[in-house]
């Protein structure tokens, strides 16, 4: 993004970076998508997901893939 426009890298990291702490404040507050057990936050300007599940035992929020939403959907869950 920062090849496109001076600034743009930066507000890519940030969108991402803010939409992983309100993961990490409520990891339940974003839906499960389209393979159980994943749940997916969108980033918010840029068309970007944030793939992560939740393990409640461990107390653990794993962020498994960010995927571009252009992308195959079947790249997106990795365990």
């Amino acid at each position: 993004y920062e090849d496109r426009q001076k600034g743009l890298g930066e507000k890519f990291l940030t969108s991402i970076n803010l939409r992983i702490q309100q993961i990490l404040v409520n990891p339940e507050y974003f839906s499960v998508k389209s393979k159980p057990g994943f749940h997916e936050a969108l980033a918010k300007n840029f068309p970007y997901s944030i793939v992560y599940k939740i393990y409640r035992k461990q107390r653990v929020v794993l962020i498994t893939s960010i995927h571009h939403q252009k992308k195959h959907p079947r790249t997106k869950h990795r365990n």
